[in-house]
């Protein structure tokens, strides 16, 4: 009955049949032919999604187009360029530095490529870069997004493995600092080796000032949140709910860009993100039921144990399935799918759940850059207008120097494990 799974998830999926649906679909089939009661469908639907910590999905993706909307990504963006404008390279550094920010806010990838890579990208490109380099640049950054807290990626993961939240928050702080420290090292070497722009003059101490004070409500959003969940004043969710008020109040009351008919737009916009989250989400809440009921984790630990029983080279092969897996499944229903498969034979070597979901979470996210489903690599593409075959030739340092970063993370537990230790 598994291979039958196995077969109707690749035909469903490769008829480019929506993600939901291909978990849904598969999911109808198997319990079909085992003949279950037909209600568990709607039973394991409802029991994945009632959850009050999903409550903060939908609030992170409201307050990534609020900010948009209202200014502080763009104030944001012109301080660091004051800050780092003289230094060759300084427009990719600022992207970086600018999706580090925006991921302490919001937390999606895509919604980072979208509202950095509209901004910098054509910077980029009147400021002399090619047009794949741009677009590279903010694609590989955005994978910080999901990373650094707070992100809807651990949400599902902490909802899946019914583990700590605000562990997995602190956990992925260093990983995802790591990663953009690797990507601005990695451009300072290109920028002297093509010789990038540079500002002429280093900015003056005025400039900085009133840069900061132009940015200041954009710089102290994620301590406020981020503090708030570490310190324990505020659930995640709660933490979610404080950064639309903040969002809106700064956009509408004190920047005013935010006008009472951008609303509808706004509201809609983070309504049609979140409710696709949410169908995965459930839909993968089934699948998962499936796999538990033909034994997949069991038959998966047997399988990777059977080849060996080497903690190093288990975790080496966790890591290749996840980066495959990347490639082609999106990252909401991996995790859901694949949390339940890999958990257990993580904690039989001695990993902690909540070591073992920043490096699921870190694995998937690569997945958002490198093709086919690359959905970051799509968005890029076009806000830069360029071919998908010259940017994925482009963005393979960038991905190297990631996957770096990923083997540090994997094998230097305490990397990801210092803060939550520091903080218990």
């Amino acid at each position: 009955m598994l291979a039958v799974v196995i077969i109707m998830f690749f035909v469903f999926l490769s008829m480019s049949v929506p993600i939901a649906f291909v978990l849904g679909l598969t999911s109808l089939v198997f319990i079909a032919l085992v003949k279950v009661p037909f209600v568990l469908i709607a039973q394991r639907t409802f029991v994945f999604l009632d959850s009050f910590v999903l409550m903060a999905v939908p609030m992170y993706m409201l307050t990534g187009a609020l900010m948009t909307h209202g200014g502080l990504t763009q104030r944001m963006v012109r301080f660091i360029q004051i800050i780092v404008g003289h230094i060759r390279g300084a427009l990719a550094i600022v992207n970086v530095v600018a999706s580090m920010i925006f991921a302490g806010i919001q937390g999606s990838a895509t919604a980072d490529t979208s509202a950095i890579g509209s901004i910098l990208i054509p910077a980029m490109k009147k400021g002399g870069y090619k047009a794949e380099v741009a677009a590279a640049v903010t694609a590989a950054s955005s994978t910080i997004g999901p990373i650094i807290p707070p992100s809807i990626l651990f949400i599902v993961y902490a909802v899946t493995a019914e583990t700590s939240i605000g562990d997995l928050f602190l956990g992925g702080a260093v990983p995802g600092v790591l990663s953009g420290i690797s990507m601005i090292i990695l451009i300072i070497y290109f920028a002297r080796k093509h010789n990038w722009e540079a500002k002429a003059v280093r900015a003056t101490y005025l400039e900085m000032l009133k840069g900061a004070r132009d940015a200041i409500l954009s710089l102290i959003a994620p301590f406020i949140i981020v503090g708030g969940i570490i310190t324990g004043i505020v659930t995640p969710t709660e933490a979610a709910v404080i950064a639309v008020l903040y969002s809106f109040i700064c956009g509408f009351f004190i920047f005013r860009e935010i006008k009472l008919k951008d609303i509808p737009k706004i509201l809609l916009d983070a309504a049609v993100l979140s409710g696709g989250i949410m169908i995965i989400v459930g839909m993968a809440g089934i699948f998962s039921w499936v796999l538990t009921y033909e034994q997949v984790p069991r038959l998966v630990s047997n399988a990777l144990l059977g080849i060996t029983t080497n903690p190093f080279l288990i975790l080496l092969l966790i890591n290749v399935l996840l980066l495959f897996v990347g490639t082609f499944l999106e990252q909401v229903s991996a995790i859901t799918i694949f949390t339940p498969i890999l958990l257990p034979l993580a904690k039989q070597i001695g990993l902690h759940p909540v070591h073992f979901g920043v490096i699921l979470v870190f694995n998937l996210v690569i997945g958002l850059v490198t093709p086919p489903v690359g959905s970051c690599l799509y968005i890029a593409c076009g806000i830069a207008k360029v071919k998908f075959e010259r940017l994925v030739v482009t963005i393979l340092p960038y991905i190297g120097a990631i996957i770096v970063v990923l083997l540090l993370i994997t094998y230097v537990g305490d990397l990801v494990m210092f803060l939550p230790n520091l903080f218990k």
